[in-house]
């Protein structure tokens, strides 16, 4: 199965419909045991989905129940893959609703438990749980177009973008009081959604919340902060690479390119981004800077590889970093 993902991702037009419909097994009824078979079929699917069309829309509304099915059970790392699967899944079959409401489903459990203490663990796990998938949902997941639906369930909200529902309903668990563990998974979620929609990093709330981390010097909870940067900076430099291949110019239906929504979208977004970049780089590169000399640790490399991006990309001169040594700013 692992051999098979390798094809997957070199060129997922080696595959049939008929082959990617008997691996469908592999994700029903899932185990511990079969969680490594799952992670590879996710795999598989995550590269090939997109080369099905409407035909086989009962295959693919049966693997989006599957799916469904087990979003609470997953660990973190195939949550990920069946999020990205489920919504390109929901792009080939042009019907999102299902994703929607487990969208709003849990930004209503977050809401309810908004300014609320947490008394027991299964609540902590409950909470940092939906946090997490909410969070993906934002990340790989474009609502904008649906914007009355959620309008309809939350109509205390000024209708904007979803994903700005999202991320204020995020925002609340990421203060200093919260349990660490919640916190911890409303700083990595509000980051998932902040990598593909880079307005809200912005917002005055997530700057306010980067800043009180780094002047706290968690490592961990700078860590996430860094990753979350990371993310939006990597899709950057794919979006300008791409637009330099004269991909901008091609035509790419919802569902095309399965590895991120930023290359889906981002004719959409090229404008909101500008500057955003410069302004991350230029608001944290000291602390970035201080965590990248500060150790040899895996926070430290974390850092190192957005300092990298900074530079290719020419978001501040070079003499500003120039004090780096190369060794810490040199990525494969």
């Amino acid at each position: 199965m692992q051999t098979l993902t390798v094809f997957a991702k070199a060129d997922p037009k080696l595959f049939t419909p008929d082959q990617l419909m008997l691996l469908q097994p592999y994700i029903e009824n899932l185990t511990s045991d079969d969680l490594h078979l799952f992670r590879s079929v996710m795999v598989i699917y995550r590269h090939a989905l997109h080369i099905l069309t409407s035909r086989q829309n009962a295959f693919l509304l049966e693997v989006q129940s599957s799916l469904l099915k087990n979003l609470t059970r997953l660990p973190s790392q195939e949550l990920r893959e069946v999020v990205s699967c489920l919504w390109t899944i929901a792009g080939i079959t042009n019907d999102p609703t299902r994703l929607i409401r487990v969208t709003i489903s849990c930004i209503n459990n977050v809401q309810k438990a908004t300014g609320k203490p947490i008394t027991s663990q299964a609540e902590v796990k409950r909470l940092v749980r939906t946090l997490y998938i909410l969070g993906l949902f934002g990340h790989f997941c474009d609502f904008e177009c649906h914007a009355a639906q959620f309008n309809s369930s939350f109509p205390n909200w000024k209708e904007g973008l979803v994903s700005g529902l999202i991320a204020e309903t995020t925002v609340p668990f990421c203060a200093p009081d919260i349990e660490p563990s919640v916190r911890k998974a409303a700083i990595e979620s509000l980051g998932h959604v902040c990598q593909t929609h880079a307005v809200h990093f912005l917002m005055q709330q997530v700057l306010n919340i980067f800043d009180q981390v780094f002047k706290e010097q968690e490592k961990d909870l700078m860590k996430l902060v860094l990753s979350g940067i990371r993310g939006f900076l990597t899709l950057e430099e794919s979006r300008s690479e791409f637009a330099l291949e004269g991909g901008a110019d091609q035509k790419h239906k919802k569902g095309d390119q399965p590895d991120e929504p930023g290359r889906l979208t981002q004719a959409a977004y090229i404008n909101q981004n500008d500057g955003v970049s410069t302004s991350l780089a230029q608001r944290y590169l000291k602390e970035i800077t201080a965590i990248a000399l500060g150790s040899q640790d895996s926070y430290a490399f974390v850092a190192a590889e957005v300092i990298a991006s900074i530079l290719r990309q020419g978001l501040v001169h070079p003499k500003e970093v120039c004090t780096i040594p190369k060794r810490m700013i040199m990525t494969n």
